[in-house]
């Protein structure tokens, strides 16, 4: 009898051993799958953290490769600079964890300026403006001629800070809110390109991605082609905006004397047999420009320019817009910003460059 009872308590015992170690398997399953959920969870976001990281440690290497860029252009001349762009142009250059690559450094003083605009029917710049529609259509391809009075209107009209709507063309801002999308004026000038496609009847014209960012601006002032650094497309864009236009009706016809001019002058002052980045010579001399100038038309046969269009030809960049790109890891962050340069009086020495405007994507 005792025998049983000592058998009978020895299998209650291991029974309730199995039970505990069943229990104990059981917390341990659960609490591997909770730890691994967590370590899971944990290598989310450490991998998010990381990104995070190579974002702000791109961001930051930006801000840093942008200094030395505005460093350069300042102590080396915008004419040295430009002049040597296969040294750094669109080539990669290594820093700490990561590397940056230089797209561009263009003047854009060439280009038309939205945010200058007249509301003057005869104005000269609204002759330009038609022009330049119809040489995007003409590149396009394109056979409906599109309304340029609707968008010239709605440009003036959004960014009027007095609201009274155009007195010239029949658009004024009060049909604006009938828009698809709708949309109420600004009351200041552009901050950015990308604004004018805000305005329906702009986008109805028909520009190209391309001709918009090559020949618009809203940055900036007055509209000159920079005789220093100018090369022949844009020359030649430039000018052909003026082709039959009230005041500037020889710029059109003479522009391959007026290249020819350029470059001859250029090739004199630069020739060099040395290889390696050049120090640059402007062509033509920041001090007394405009007798230089003149009598380097004069001299070439170039003798029926008005002043107006001899207005438009200048030794200097004062707008410029800057490109390029950072890359940590997988983090990329590309820069755009447009500078403005400040020169000593009668020099090509830049004396300060401010920032009009820096966004990073």
């Amino acid at each position: 009898m005792e025998d049983k009872k000592v058998v009978a308590y020895r299998i209650r015992q291991e029974h309730q051993k199995g039970v505990a170690l069943l229990i104990t398997l059981s917390v341990i399953l659960l609490l591997s799958i909770a730890l691994m959920k967590n370590f899971e969870k944990r290598s989310v976001e450490v991998a998010h953290l990381g990104n995070n990281l190579e974002r702000f440690q791109a961001e930051s290497l930006s801000r840093s490769v942008f200094r030395v860029i505005l460093t350069v252009i300042k102590d080396q001349g915008l004419n040295t600079l430009l002049g040597n762009r296969s040294y750094w142009q669109e080539i990669d250059f290594s820093l700490g964890n990561g590397y940056f690559q230089i797209k561009e450094v263009t003047p854009i003083d060439h280009r038309f300026n939205l945010n200058k605009i007249s509301s003057r029917i005869k104005d000269a710049r609204i002759a330009v403006f038609k022009n330049m529609v119809r040489i995007n259509l003409e590149m396009a391809g394109g056979y409906i001629q599109p309304s340029v009075n609707e968008p010239l209107s709605a440009i003036i009209d959004f960014t009027d800070e007095n609201s009274i709507g155009d007195e010239v063309f029949s658009y004024d801002f009060e049909q604006y809110y009938r828009e698809e999308p709708a949309f109420s004026v600004k009351n200041r000038e552009f901050d950015r390109l990308s604004e004018v496609k805000l305005l329906p009847t702009f986008r109805a014209l028909g520009f190209s991605a391309d001709y918009l960012e090559e020949n618009f601006r809203v940055l900036g002032d007055a509209e000159y082609i920079d005789v220093n650094l100018v090369n022949e497309k844009d020359l030649r864009d430039f000018l052909s905006r003026y082709d039959g236009v009230d005041g500037y009706s020889s710029l059109f016809d003479r522009q391959s004397d007026i290249w020819e001019l350029i470059e001859k002058r250029r090739l004199s002052g630069n020739q060099s047999s040395v290889s390696g980045p050049l120090k640059i010579r402007a062509p033509f001399p920041a001090k007394r420009f405009g007798q230089v100038w003149n009598d380097a038309l004069v001299a070439s046969g170039i003798t029926d320019l008005t002043q107006k269009e001899i207005d438009l030809f200048n030794y200097k960049s004062e707008t410029l817009l800057i490109r390029f790109q950072v890359q940590v890891g997988k983090a990329t962050v590309n820069i755009r910003s447009t500078v403005h340069i400040k020169y000593r009086k009668d020099s090509l020495k830049i004396e300060e460059l401010g920032i009009l405007s820096f966004r990073m994507i």
